[in-house]
């Protein structure tokens, strides 16, 4: 009797250990699915020159909007700094000045810029689904927000070859003083 007894409560906590991890799963299968296809559909997304424009453009007013609500601010006064959270900063955590970022991300997802269009994805029935929509918006964001422009990659080329230049100049200059012979 207490081998039986044994057994089955080895069989019972094997059987809890199992409903325990059930509910730690984050999302379902569904949402995960339409997920992946959202931001499959969404790597095809790209602003026209025009809305990214006004899309840079309008950053400039959300930071007025934001720091200034009030109104148009002076041009010589900058959005004001609070200090760091210096506990955050010594846990290696990135720290917030001010929920401005939150603020931008917010008002920026709920554009219109970034809303899916049915012929841009690739299954139209999608478009009622809401996970599926938050996603494609996401993603969408984050690819404009990583977009750069061509006087960015023509500073940073020009640096890249500014920089060979000059070390390639300080290695011949060494090379002409090891040359020459004194006395």
């Amino acid at each position: 009797m207490p081998k039986y007894l044994t057994l089955a409560l080895i069989l019972l906590s094997l059987s809890t250990l199992k409903t325990y991890a059930l509910p730690i799963a984050i999302g379902t299968p569904h949402d995960d699915s339409v997920k992946k296809i959202a931001i499959a559909d969404a790597r095809k997304f790209r602003l026209d020159k025009e809305r990214l424009s006004i899309f840079r453009k309008s950053a400039r007013q959300m930071i007025r909007d934001y720091y200034f609500p009030g109104g148009r601010p002076r041009p010589s006064l900058r959005p004001p700094t609070p200090p760091i959270d210096l506990a955050t900063t010594q846990r290696d955590l990135r720290a917030r000045r001010d929920g401005f970022q939150v603020y931008r991300r917010q008002r920026e997802l709920a554009s219109d810029f970034f809303k899916p269009i049915p012929s841009a994805v690739s299954d139209t029935s999608l478009l009622r689904d809401s996970v599926y929509v938050a996603a494609y918006r996401e993603e969408a964001w984050k690819r404009t927000r990583r977009r750069r422009t061509f006087g960015h990659y023509a500073i940073i080329g020009g640096s890249v070859v500014g920089g060979a230049t000059v070390i390639a100049g300080f290695v011949a200059l060494m090379l002409a003083l090891s040359r020459i012979k004194v006395g």
